[in-house]
């Protein structure tokens, strides 16, 4: 596998994690945050949604132009 696909694939996975995290806010992490901290979050969290579904394609475009595909 080409170093640029795992790096595409590291950040993919970066940009999930930091997003799920924003969105769920899990009490063990957030429950010493203010209201307005967690509302800040939450939409960070939506900005960085965004982000990623724009990452998403383009690390689509890369396995396509690697003619990577999952085989079953």
């Amino acid at each position: 596998m080409p170093k640029q696909v795992v790096l595409a694939m590291l950040i993919e996975a970066a940009l999930i994690t930091f997003t799920s995290l924003l969105l769920t806010q899990p009490a063990l992490i957030f429950s010493w945050q203010s209201e307005k901290a967690k509302s800040l979050a939450k939409a960070g969290g939506m900005f960085l949604l965004c982000i990623t579904f724009c990452w998403s394609v383009i690390f689509g475009c890369l396995l396509a132009l690697n003619s990577i595909t999952l085989r079953l």
